[in-house]
């Protein structure tokens, strides 16, 4: 990674069009070089084609997550609730373009991408971090490993010299069994967050941001497409 880079790292957009032009638009602020997402991208009763499209069109490097292979392969008979409804809304360019996408991928050398650590043949450690790294000095790490699953921002350092970091949803604050695999979890605020990652002559330094966005444009689509505890979950944080 070279020296003075500024990278914004999403995940778990769940077809949150809102939270994703506010999120897209911090970034700008910061003047970002470059936006890596880690999947779940889609999946959900909200606004996945439009979400599909910004993605595409802001030129954001993506890999494919666990949901998205509900959308991308072929129709199933017994597919979630959620997956269903989002499948509806896609059209064959878009599910075209998430088979496409791969479940995981290296950029600028070090950094490893992925929405499951498995997805890059990596043994994940606990599924969730502390929300803080204990020393707050800047680190050299030898390899980076971003992995998108769970709301929680995380960084933890492993012995010789790699780091992870989660970078917590853009799009879904808060749930409670969204799909077959999913446990409970929230943050307690309906912000949208990702993390920014910088380097520079220590090291790197990483930062959780959250982002204030019309959530309450979101949350009415779900009630509108028949999913109030999605509502609930994107007005307030809470499962």
């Amino acid at each position: 990674m070279k020296r003075n880079m500024r990278i914004a790292v999403i995940s778990e957009v769940f077809g949150n069009f809102w939270a994703l032009e506010s999120v897209l638009k911090d970034i700008r602020r910061r003047g970002v070089d470059r936006i890596l997402n880690l999947g779940d991208s889609l999946y959900g009763p909200l606004a996945p084609l439009e979400t599909a499209w910004r993605l595409r069109t802001r030129d954001v490097l993506s890999v494919r997550g666990q949901l998205d292979r509900l959308l991308a392969g072929p129709t199933a008979p017994c597919l979630p609730l959620m997956a269903a409804i989002a499948r509806s809304r896609l059209d064959a360019e878009t599910r075209r373009w998430l088979r496409h996408l791969p479940s995981s991928r290296v950029f600028a050398s070090q950094i490893v991408m992925c929405n499951r650590c498995r997805d890059a043949g990596i043994e994940c450690p606990a599924p969730r971090v502390a929300a803080r790294p204990r020393r707050k000095r800047r680190t050299r790490p030898r390899a980076v490993i971003l992995c998108g699953r769970g709301p929680v921002f995380g960084k933890k350092a492993f012995p010789g010299g790699t780091i992870m970091i989660r970078p917590g949803s853009v799009g879904l604050p808060a749930r409670r069994g969204i799909n077959p695999y999913s446990s409970e979890a929230a943050m307690g605020s309906p912000h949208a967050r990702y993390a920014l990652i910088e380097s520079g002559a220590g090291g790197l330094d990483v930062r959780p941001i959250e982002v204030e966005y019309p959530w309450d444009a979101a949350a009415a689509a779900a009630l509108a497409n028949g999913c109030p505890d999605w509502a609930v979950w994107l007005r307030t944080g809470r499962a």
